[in-house]
């Protein structure tokens, strides 16, 4: 699933504004810090995904063990439109 140039633009504005307005020292800063927290955040929606695709049963056994997982499991689920 390809999702396109969006978010690359998108990361290439900001940083250059914030590079603009604070320096390239800013701009390395918040790549060091930033990068364990996308790397989470990869991560979380590989289980998401995975949890998606397992039949019901699983789904909620695996929703048991991981409780923390419920959430972010439910945000992702897209319900029908009435």
């Amino acid at each position: 699933m390809k999702r396109g140039p969006k978010y690359d633009r998108i990361l290439e504005a900001l940083i250059s504004s914030i590079g603009r307005r604070d320096g390239l020292e800013k701009v390395m800063q918040l790549r060091k810090e930033i990068k364990d927290l996308a790397m989470e955040g990869m991560k979380r929606e590989m289980v998401c995904q995975i949890i998606s695709r397992e039949r019901l049963v699983n789904r909620i056994r695996l929703l048991a063990l991981y409780p923390d997982m419920i959430w972010p499991y439910l945000m992702r689920i897209r319900w029908p439109k009435q």
